[in-house]
């Protein structure tokens, strides 16, 4: 049998009425004699010593055991009310210097935030961390998290949800901007984490965290929108028209940074539908104008043109790999799907002299 031996329940089973008058020959009965607000007799099962029966005991409020007992109870109660406090102490610590930082971001520049607060901030985290009996390094990390998402929802959510466009994107990157500055605040606090905690438990590191987060609830929930906006720029300059290039290649690169740390790759799902859109123009425009209209001189100089544009344009995507693959969905559109027509019309139509070293070109493709 398991015995409960904590002060407290020990004295709230010696005060309970509750109890039946007797109890096993194991057990020792107490009998206490007290006023007449409380009953006669306690039972309260003890351990014992040795496995035969101990006699009864009386136990007045004067006893020695009942001041050991009240005195135990009392050392528990003041030592469970001193770690509340200095738990309640240094979270309030670590809150302090958080919400005024996000006072001095949002709407107060001017609000001092002193290097005595960060260092309080960091201590109280070092000391959360290094308690020698209760380990709080769980409930810090989770907190670290906790500031992050508070911060999407409540700063950056609700100002992106009515937003389309060009502006969108302005906005997406202005954000993340303010996001990283906040992030970079909290990682100076919390930095102790990164130095044993994380590696231990194998968790996302204070800085993966943070794009993790953002991926999550911003770039993800966003994303059709995101991709929609950046889809029409790609457009509307291959179209001839005039764009943001900064812009675009700031938020391709923002998609690449946070895209392997979410739960879904934004900067595969966006390069997928690049390439679509690629072998979707490009299609329509070698078969369904060229073709029919262009000597293959003419249609393979076209072509050349088209790579080189494309080229020059995939230059501000961030993958190394993207700008290969929009070139060979191209080639494989515009020249090797359809080889053997492309030989037909070149043997039927022959070949300028000036152009046969832009045939050698595109002779892997095999339309010599």
């Amino acid at each position: 049998m398991v015995y409960d031996l904590c002060p407290i329940n020990l004295l709230c089973k010696l005060t309970s009425p509750s109890f039946p008058s007797t109890s096993p020959a194991s057990c020792l009965h107490l009998q206490v004699n007290a006023s007449p607000t409380f009953p006669s007799s306690f039972p309260c099962k003890l351990p014992s010593p040795i496995s035969i029966c101990k006699p009864h005991l009386s136990l007045h409020f004067s006893s020695p055991l009942y001041t050991i007992l009240v005195s135990l109870l009392c050392l528990t109660s003041q030592a469970k009310m001193d770690v509340d406090m200095m738990l309640n102490e240094k979270l309030k610590m670590i809150d302090d210097a958080i919400t005024k930082k996000k006072t001095k971001m949002d709407c107060h520049p001017e609000v001092p935030i002193t290097p005595a607060e960060k260092m309080n901030a960091y201590d109280s985290v070092f000391t959360l961390c290094n308690r020698p009996r209760r380990d709080y390094s769980n409930l810090v990390y989770e907190k670290y998290t906790n500031y992050l998402t508070e911060r999407i929802q409540e700063r950056a959510l609700p100002v992106l949800m009515d937003k389309h466009g060009t502006e969108l994107l302005t906005e997406v990157m202005r954000l993340w901007s303010e996001y990283k500055e906040f992030a970079s605040f909290l990682s100076k606090i919390f930095a102790y984490l990164d130095r044993y905690y994380i590696p231990k438990r194998g968790l996302l590191s204070l800085d993966d965290s943070m794009r993790y987060h953002f991926c999550n609830l911003v770039c993800d929930k966003l994303f059709s929108k995101l991709q929609g906006a950046m889809m029409r720029l790609i457009i509307q300059e291959r179209d001839g028209g005039q764009i943001d290039r900064n812009l675009l290649k700031t938020v391709s690169c923002l998609l690449f940074e946070v895209g392997e740390k979410g739960t879904v790759n934004c900067y595969e799902k966006l390069e997928q539908i690049m390439l679509a859109e690629v072998a979707a123009c490009y299609s329509q425009l070698s078969l369904e104008r060229w073709f029919w209209g262009d000597s293959f001189s003419n249609y393979l100089r076209k072509v050349d043109w088209c790579l080189n544009q494309e080229e020059a344009r995939a230059e501000l995507y961030p993958s190394p790999t993207t700008k290969t693959k929009i070139l060979d969905v191209m080639k494989y559109v515009m020249l090797e799907r359809n080889a053997e027509k492309w030989v037909q019309k070149r043997i039927a139509e022959g070949i300028a002299a000036e152009d046969q070293e832009l045939l050698s070109k595109y002779a892997s493709l095999k339309l010599e």
